[in-house]
């Protein structure tokens, strides 16, 4: 699975609204060219602070934390329901995490987008 900040940062973007805020921090709403969205803060033309990102066709969505167009820590949701919380490092599941697909719970380290040995996987 691909991070949202690649969502955010390999698209198009059609239309941006970004209003500067307080203390030089700006934020707003993106719409891809894709059909995704991005709403929320913005550093340097990139995701930054809370905001969260939808996939194009209604693919997916991360809500969360960013750094310069990085997930950081958050929750993305598949369409079926399944999800992952926890931690990102550039783009790929990284740190501890929870995945929920279907009746399986994942609870434990990933490594770059690859889950660890480190676990407990229940049967719910």
């Amino acid at each position: 699975m691909a991070g949202a900040g690649a969502m955010v940062q390999g698209a198009a973007a059609s239309g941006t609204t970004v209003a500067q805020g307080h203390q030089g921090v700006s934020g707003g709403r993106v719409d891809f060219d894709d059909g995704g969205t991005y709403c929320g803060g913005w550093e340097d033309g990139k995701a930054h602070g809370a905001g969260v990102c939808t996939g194009p066709k209604g693919q997916g969505e991360y809500s969360g934390s960013w750094h310069f167009g990085f997930e950081v820590s958050g929750v993305y949701t598949w369409p079926s329901g399944s999800f992952y919380e926890g931690h990102w490092q550039n783009g790929k599941r990284h740190g501890l995490g929870l995945e929920s697909r279907g009746r399986w719970l994942y609870r434990g380290e990933w490594t770059q987008g690859f889950k660890g040995s480190t676990c407990c996987q229940v049967r719910r």
